[in-house]
């Protein structure tokens, strides 16, 4: 019941119904990884979808000159491998857990099933694939133009649409970030994005405990 629950929370499964999503269900198996432990390596073949059911993924690629850059932290209700499984080519990505983490996971073959008897989860799969390319185009356009602090107000504003929750307080980030892991995201080191949040919390823009980010006055700091 409580691998249905987080199906039913998925945003390629928000129009099946819950006799569906467990048939769907029995299709699937759970996987846990430990923290630190990579699940695919950038060029594996592809051979299944996974959702996040707990824990942090960071999703990276390793540049011709072998350096890393991580493109995404994804958690809880994301889903990972969709773009290799439709294309059939090696994934384009390493997926490395940032925490001891489960994945509910669905063979290919069961995943083509299902999108062929059910368009609408094909037709949501694309919503999915069309979001990631509008964060690349993003990540490419503020790495080319903006400077890092830039960088470090725009993460904080898309991770307070993604994971924070109004509060009298503001916009509350629940899912916890590192500085590096930040810094990471953003193209920079983690000294100076330390730096950065202690100037944001320095005007009073935000707060920060034990890694839980809240942003007091979004408006306001989107303009700083």
């Amino acid at each position: 019941m409580e691998n249905l629950e987080v199906l039913e929370n998925i945003s390629i499964f928000r129009n099946i119904s819950r006799d569906t999503l467990k048939k769907i269900l029995a299709m699937t198996v759970e996987k846990r990884y430990k923290k630190g432990e990579i699940i695919y390596y950038q060029g594996d073949m592809s051979h299944s979808l996974d959702i996040i059911k707990y824990g942090k993924l960071k999703i990276t690629i390793l540049t011709e000159e072998g350096k890393e850059k991580t493109l995404a932290i994804l958690s809880e209700g994301d889903i990972i491998g969709e773009i290799s499984l439709i294309d059939n080519k090696p994934r384009s990505a390493t997926v490395e857990a940032l925490e001891d983490c489960r994945l509910i996971s669905i063979k290919r073959d069961d995943f083509e099933k299902i999108l062929l008897q059910y368009p609408q989860v094909a037709l949501e799969i694309a919503k999915v694939l069309s979001q990631r390319l509008r964060d690349a185009d993003k990540s490419i356009e503020e790495l080319t133009f903006f400077d890092v602090k830039t960088r470090v107000i725009n993460i904080l504003i898309s991770l307070g649409e993604r994971y924070g929750s109004k509060t009298p307080k503001g916009i509350e980030i629940h899912t916890r970030f590192t500085h590096q892991e930040l810094a990471d995201l953003v193209g920079s080191s983690r000294e100076t994005v330390t730096r950065i949040l202690n100037e944001l919390q320095d005007n009073n823009l935000i707060s920060i405990d034990k890694h839980k980010i809240v942003i007091f006055e979004p408006d306001k700091f989107k303009k700083f």
